[in-house]
């Protein structure tokens, strides 16, 4: 798929004549050259509705189009705040931490099956 740079720059128009922000050429850069000093997904939890978290614990930044990482994947699934404790508290009951981080938790051995069992709960469960 290619990318139709006009039909981009006339959708960004349109929205900023939608919003009433008009911005020049000299800002956009200076915006886009301050983004590349941080994590570009930080743009995202702004546009999600309430109650929707993104983790980007996978992301590897400016590296999209490295030949070597020959796999990007996403996924999503629904699961309340509650249920989420609950599944770290029956999976982790160790871990102190809110949130599973993935690459922590997978260079332990002792977590493999308990990342696998996570995984099979959540999975076995067509409601999600």
């Amino acid at each position: 798929m290619e990318l139709d740079a006009e039909k981009l720059v006339t959708g960004f128009y349109h929205y900023l004549a939608l919003e009433g922000k008009p911005i020049t050429r000299a800002a956009a850069e200076q915006r886009m050259l301050e983004k590349l000093t941080r994590n570009l997904t930080e743009d995202i939890a702004p546009l999600l509705p309430p109650g929707v978290r993104f983790n980007d614990d996978g992301y590897t930044g400016f590296d999209l189009l490295n030949p070597e990482q020959r796999f990007q994947g996403a996924t999503a699934i629904a699961i309340s705040d509650e249920e989420a404790a609950r599944l770290i508290n029956e999976h982790f009951p160790k871990l102190k931490a809110s949130e599973l981080k993935y690459r922590a938790l997978a260079r332990r051995p002792g977590n493999q099956s308990r990342l696998l069992d996570l995984q099979r709960e959540i999975l076995g469960d067509p409601s999600r």
